[in-house]
């Protein structure tokens, strides 16, 4: 017998519908809407800037105005540390009045401005709400003269000279000579005080060579102070002073240099007797 094989038909897989494709003309109106809103944006995010910043400016302005209505305006100010900084100066440097705004006050601003007058080393500035601007100065002490090219400059305690114009008002302070003079003038000072008696009678004093002193007494007499040991030869003077009023005999120089040698130069009009003594000598 003859087999019979059965057929089998298999069944084709479904056809995929290809993406419908949107009309060019659909294409250009999007990309055209998309160029519309980035054209938007663009202006908006670019060209107003300088209207959003008097936009800005006029927001600030109206919070800073409802501040003081509800009480955070200035109504006082106060000074602790001032002694030669005229009044009228601070008040001018603080650029704000009674009444204004107290959160309008920027502290730090205020305190550049201050520790640019001449007088103000060091200065600190406080809003204490809801009124008061407290300011705290340090302000400079005078310590000596430096005389530089002609002109005296005033010289404070941290060799620092100050723009101050008229110094006539310290003319009895001790005048410094010497490149580095003001640098070294608060321990020349200090030696001085060491021996103040003698240290008042110094109206002068000069930096020689960067290293040491050269010293003007108020009778004339010039005292050469060593490079090393300053404080001992100060100190032993001032006991010939005190023991021997060495200070009151007709002398132009006092060498105290070498170590325990001290070596002084008459007067030429003393010099003269020493060489001609009188009759009665």
């Amino acid at each position: 017998m003859r087999r019979v094989t059965k057929k089998t038909t298999r069944k084709a897989p479904p056809r995929r519908r290809a993406p419908r494709r949107m009309p060019p003309r659909t294409v250009m109106m999007l990309g055209g809407g998309g160029s519309l809103l980035a054209m938007t944006l663009g202006g908006w995010l670019f060209w107003p800037t300088e209207w959003l910043t008097a936009q800005q400016a006029t927001l600030e302005a109206d919070a800073l105005a409802f501040s003081a209505e509800i009480g955070l305006r200035i109504d006082r100010v106060t000074v602790e540390g001032r002694h030669e900084t005229p009044a009228e100066v601070l008040i001018a440097a603080v650029e704000h009045e009674v009444g204004e705004p107290i959160l309008a006050v920027d502290a730090n601003a205020l305190r550049l401005r201050l520790e640019e007058l001449p007088w103000i080393r060091r200065a600190m500035v406080e809003r204490l709400l809801p009124g008061e601007i407290r300011l705290t100065i340090e302000e400079r002490v005078p310590m000596a003269l430096w005389q530089r090219e002609g002109r005296y400059h005033l010289v404070d305690r941290y060799g620092d000279t100050m723009p101050v114009a008229d110094v006539s008002k310290y003319a009895g302070m001790i005048v410094l000579t010497g490149t580095d003079a003001p640098a070294n003038a608060q321990a020349l000072l200090a030696l001085l005080a060491l021996e103040p008696e003698l240290g008042a009678r110094v109206v002068a004093a000069q930096r020689v060579g960067a290293r040491r002193w050269n010293l003007r007494l108020d009778n004339g007499v010039d005292i050469r102070l060593p490079e090393e040991e300053a404080a001992s030869a100060w100190r032993a003077l001032a006991d010939l002073e005190r023991d021997e009023g060495l200070l009151d005999r007709d002398l132009v120089m006092i060498d105290l240099r070498t170590p325990d040698r001290l070596v002084v130069r008459l007067s030429p009009a003393a010099a003269e007797l020493r060489r001609t003594p009188g009759d009665d000598t």
